[in-house]
């Protein structure tokens, strides 16, 4: 089978867990989900963008509490299709789709062996199935990191790349995701330092042209620089001061309500409020080093950790997203440290690969980590336990030879 028709026969089968999880969804925001808030705030977003021409939550206060790309994204749609999720969700059913082709086109392109494996089981994946009907940024980021890899990969690998797309979906990736700013400057520095400097300097430029306007407009209508968003500051607060096992529960409502800089903040603005939240939180930090690096530890487990926390308020059945993950993530994770291992004979080609794994967990470690934030590495460990698995299944071979 030729390539074109390999890529098109992934595609199709992508679809059709996607398509049969999205006939038992109904057509409204995921809102039971310990994530819902963050679903109805994009929801705003975009509907202020369409009704009323303002980046906003609500009508006259302007907000940089989230990066822009997704909330354009729902409103493009919307303005397509009405206000409609389930359209939202058909159209990310589509774009995780790709990102399963994407896969295969990474592993054939780097690794040879083993694109049909990697690119199955991300057409299976309990998390990309189920986030890929989701009103969240999760599908749409995935896509867009992964092809940002993928051409970064052949930046360094001196295979034939547009400059341009690549540094378009660098500054993409920076206005979906802040935490992409981290992975997007080192691993141009790499590039940079592998002596493709012209290169380097090229996707730089353009990347800082496609993620200006953000800036520009920030500081217009707060009158200071805001890279990212407003979102570090209650980040930070919120993951060093409550204990984790009451988040998503009725506990948490009551711990907030008690929580006198919390109920301060609310009375600031936007940027005030972010300001001030952070600087306590620098300062819990200062006060007690040695319990923020335990809670480091924790976050960084409970980043990788092989299934979700019950008792959170799922709207689905714990046992059946324990189970699912358990027989997903959990099978496939002890390949892929196998295969992270076995690539460092060939490192170049798995050099942003590592980038991509390392930025992320690096962020999540030392601010707030939960499983959903693990999505945008999780093709990187899917590409790594194939890896894994072939090594595995040459090495079962010879025994079978030598046996024979």
């Amino acid at each position: 089978m030729n390539l074109i028709k390999s890529l098109i026969l992934i595609f199709i089968i992508a679809l059709l867990p996607r398509i049969l999880w999205f006939t038992v969804k109904g057509n409204s925001l995921d809102i039971a989900i310990p994530a819902g808030t963050d679903a109805i705030g994009y929801d705003q977003i975009a509907c202020n963008i369409l009704n009323n021409n303002e980046y906003s939550f609500e009508l006259g206060k302007p907000t940089a509490y989230r990066e822009p790309v997704y909330p354009l994204f729902l409103a493009g749609i919307y303005v397509i299709f009405g206000h409609s999720y389930n359209a939202v969700r058909l159209v990310q059913i589509v774009i995780s789709a790709f990102t399963c082709v994407l896969i295969f086109l990474f592993v054939y392109e780097n690794f040879g062996k083993g694109a049909e494996i990697a690119s199955l089981i991300a057409c299976f994946y309990p998390y990309f199935i189920y986030y890929s009907t989701t009103i969240l940024r999760e599908t749409l980021f995935i896509y867009f990191l992964l092809y940002t890899v993928y051409l970064l990969t052949r930046v360094i690998n001196k295979r034939e790349t547009s400059l341009l797309e690549a540094g378009v979906c660098c500054g993409i990736c920076c206005l979906i995701n802040t935490t992409s700013i981290i992975f997007v400057v080192i691993s141009l520095i790499v590039i940079f330092c592998s002596k493709y400097r012209k290169e380097a300097m090229m996707i730089s430029f353009i990347c800082l042209l496609v993620y200006a306007p953000w800036v520009i407009r920030n500081y217009k209508v707060f009158h200071t620089v805001i890279l990212g968003s407003n979102v570090i500051g209650g980040t930070l607060y919120y993951a060093n001061t409550i204990d984790y096992n009451i988040c998503g529960t009725d506990k948490e409502i009551e711990f907030w309500k008690k929580d006198k800089i919390k109920n301060q903040s609310l009375t600031m603005s936007e940027v005030d409020s972010n300001r001030f939240l952070l600087k306590n939180a620098t300062n819990i930090i200062i006060s007690n080093p040695k319990e923020y690096v335990l809670q480091c530890y924790k976050r960084f487990i409970k980043l990788y950790r092989i299934y979700p926390h019950t008792g959170k308020g799922y709207v689905h059945s714990e046992n059946l997203m324990v189970t699912c993950s358990l027989l997903s993530y959990g099978i496939i994770l002890p390949f892929a440290i196998l295969g992270l291992a076995l690539s460092f004979k060939q490192y170049k080609k798995s050099l942003i690969l590592y980038i991509a794994i390392f930025s992320f967990t690096l962020v999540y470690t030392l601010i707030w980590s939960v499983i959903r934030y693990r999505l945008p590495i999780e093709p990187y460990i899917i590409i790594f336990s194939t890896l894994g698995i072939i090594y595995l299944g040459d090495r079962n071979e010879k025994i079978k030879s030598w046996l024979w």
